[in-house]
């Protein structure tokens, strides 16, 4: 990665991932492990760290296991690394600390219908130190209430529509979310992938509204 007189830094990405699905009816079960070394700032998003260089390590594991009987659980860990550097904060420079922070978000769900799946959702995040440069906090839990609803799925489209409805205990706050995600193939080796949200909830000790929306393409050689 690369931008004259601000980054220079190498990024290092592995992972492997397995799936599972029977021919006939059965339980279903996958996991996706990966491991990412780069800028913080692609990792962490945030303002902050777009003049300050500190080199990132991620390592995330997901999974999932569908019973037969139409209940789905699926767990994420992400566990990250910041090393030592410096910020230009206000008038001077601030020495920043090396960090460890980790996340977890554990779902238990069940499809109602072929493409109707709703449940909960527990996510928990902290981090050793709190630090001015990037998002931070130090024991945030959250609950909540999920759907997601897939009205088209075939071998060219795959659209999703979902939500989510929940409760921030550590400031007694009602997050709301939309999303969307829509993949046209247009090859089995070519695809586009637009995805997009709306949501309300808490960070850095205020109640805020969000948006974003992006799009991709994904060729595979194989």
């Amino acid at each position: 990665m690369y931008s004259p007189g601000i980054v220079r830094s190498p990024i290092l990405e592995a992972g492997v991932r397995y799936d599972y699905e029977p021919e006939r009816k059965g339980d279903k079960f996958g996991f996706d492990i990966s491991y990412t070394r780069s800028d913080a700032a692609t990792l962490l998003y945030s303002p902050g760290l777009v003049f300050t260089r500190l080199t990132g390590q991620l390592l995330s594991f997901s999974g999932y296991y569908e019973f037969e009987t139409n209940v789905r659980l699926e767990a994420i860990y992400n566990l990250m690394h910041t090393k030592e550097g410096s910020a230009i904060l206000g008038p001077g420079i601030t020495q920043l600390p090396s960090n460890l922070g980790n996340s977890f978000t554990g779902r238990v769900g069940r499809w109602f219908y072929p493409n109707l799946i709703a449940g909960y959702e527990y996510y928990f995040t902290d981090f050793q130190h709190t630090l001015p440069v990037y998002y931070s906090p130090q024991d945030f839990h959250q609950h909540s209430i999920y759907l997601e609803w897939y009205p088209l799925k075939d071998e060219r489209w795959d659209i999703m529509i979902g939500g989510k409805l929940g409760y921030i205990p550590q400031y007694d706050y009602i997050l709301r979310e939309l999303k969307t995600r829509i993949i046209y193939s247009v090859t089995n080796n070519l695809r586009f992938l637009l995805t997009g949200y709306l949501s309300n909830t808490f960070r850095e000790q205020i109640g805020y509204s969000s948006g974003s929306i992006s799009l991709s393409a994904q060729w595979s050689i194989f």
